[in-house]
């Protein structure tokens, strides 16, 4: 699981710097519905390498979150519980 000092300087990516050879791109990441929102959590932290900065396809995707809004682990978190539910 990622530290965070590791989240933190990953955030610090910049989208007009990034290897783009080097990104993950999400549509190739996939998790088991079946298991437990944390095992599906690190998982996908583990495929896509950079949650703040990856490819969707053929673009290049920069997350940011608003200072006084919810924290990265705690948007995937419900991210993953909801997907388990469709």
């Amino acid at each position: 699981m990622l530290t965070l000092e590791e989240l933190d300087r990953l955030s610090k990516a910049e989208i007009n710097k990034a290897d783009r050879a080097r990104l993950a791109d999400i549509t190739e990441i996939s998790c088991d519905k079946q298991q437990p929102a944390m095992h599906r959590m690190e998982k996908y932290l583990e495929g896509i390498k950079n949650p703040y900065l990856f490819l969707c396809g053929k673009t290049a995707v920069k997350v940011r979150f608003a200072p006084d809004g919810k924290d990265l682990g705690h948007i995937l978190k419900n991210y993953l519980i909801s997907i388990k539910t469709c």
